[in-house]
């Protein structure tokens, strides 16, 4: 059994990853400190954070509620230098992406005014105390740490805790009774990502248990690329239950590491979170998702097309995660190029995951008898 080294404290991030997917915990554990640089997006959004936390301590500082452009700019060239950050925190963000960092702080100044002066915290750590079932039962109590970006006072008795999203994936689609809520005072329950719901219980946690004061916490996860918000909120009432919860799943964070490297419980799921994996490669799903080759290609192609929808339900996942974390996956399509990602609707309301061809890809060359046979086979 290969032993591992149960932390003394937990990390948001680390519960986060393993609610996702056991095995990326582990396989963050075991990757090397020199292999943890990030993606490209996951480095945009690191400075993004960095950039942001900047601009609101400045503006509390000096009371203002709205932030120019070029100000902005100015603040960003200082925060992409990295000279005041320690050398195993640089991140590498390529040139290509750095006009989405651009666009990204962009939309943040033109958002509206922001209330600085409402802000409680801007990446403190807060520490939580969770009571864990034991199996014999009786518990022990495990610590939770957690840095939330900001956190806003939101009158009479609430926080608001913002979530900037600098990744591709649009927002979930808002329904009536969300649309209806929003036009009202109280508990918003609208759809979040899954990594916003561990943060939404966390976070809440966390916060309900440092600030007395405080009845009512709100998630609101900010989708900067597209200009909306999603938000869900955790009320006091329902600390002890959401406590509870946590900590059931504490304990089989424990138990895993207690059982070691080489235990059962560290199994893998696939799922958007796939997008953010340590080590991709080294997970069984891998393989297990692959599509089969001993039969030969008419069979091969029937059988796709008979499951087709059942293949785009489950690998559909899978690809909002990549190109939420990597952008769109381009695609050779005869002389042409499509790529697989976010689109508007042809109605003008709405994104759509899908195949599609970029408005700068070259159209497909139109061949005539290519045209003419398809038809033919078509009748038959």
């Amino acid at each position: 059994m290969t032993e591992l080294i149960l932390p003394t404290t937990l990390r948001q991030s680390s519960i986060a990853r393993f609610d996702n997917c056991p095995l990326s915990l582990l396989l963050a554990e075991q990757q090397p400190p020199e292999q943890h640089q990030p993606s490209p997006l996951a480095a945009l959004g690191t400075l993004f954070h960095r950039w942001v936390a900047l601009v609101i301590r400045e503006m509390r500082a000096t009371g203002e509620i709205h932030y120019g452009v070029d100000q902005g700019m100015e603040r960003l060239l200082e925060v992409i230098a990295q000279r005041d950050i320690p050398d195993d925190q640089v991140v590498h963000l390529p040139l290509a992406e750095m006009k989405w960092l651009r666009i990204c702080c962009t939309r943040w100044c033109q958002g509206g005014p922001f209330n600085a002066s409402r802000v409680i915290a801007v990446e403190e750590e807060l520490s939580g105390t969770v009571k864990v079932p034991d199996g014999n039962g009786g518990a022990y109590e495990r610590t939770v740490v957690g840095h939330p970006d900001c956190i806003v006072a939101d009158p009479p008795d609430g926080v608001i805790v913002p979530d900037w999203k600098t990744g591709w994936s649009p927002p979930a689609k808002l329904g009536y009774e969300d649309q209806q809520m929003r036009d009202q005072d109280g508990t918003r329950e609208e759809k979040l990502t899954d990594q916003g719901y561990a943060q939404q219980v966390i976070y809440g946690i966390l916060i309900l248990q440092n600030l007395p004061a405080i009845n009512r916490v709100t998630l609101r996860e900010v989708y900067l690329r597209h200009g909306e918000y999603r938000e869900a909120t955790v009320d006091r009432y329902n600390l002890e239950r959401l406590t509870d919860v946590l900590g059931a799943v504490i304990a089989q964070i424990d138990a895993a590491y207690d059982a070691g490297a080489d235990s059962a419980r560290w199994f893998p799921t696939a799922g958007t979170h796939c997008g953010i994996c340590p080590a991709p490669r080294a997970c069984p799903l891998k393989e297990w998702h692959g599509i089969p080759t001993s039969l030969d290609e008419a069979q091969l192609l029937a059988r796709e097309w008979i499951v087709a929808a059942a293949v785009r339900k489950e690998r559909t996942p899978l690809l909002k995660g990549w190109v939420e974390h990597h952008g769109p996956i381009p695609i050779k399509a005869g002389r042409g190029r499509r790529e697989v990602g976010w689109v508007d609707n042809s109605t003008g309301s709405g994104k759509s995951f899908k195949l599609y061809e970029p408005d700068e890809a070259p159209p497909s060359p139109f061949d005539e008898r290519l045209d003419q046979l398809m038809r033919q086979r078509a009748a038959a």
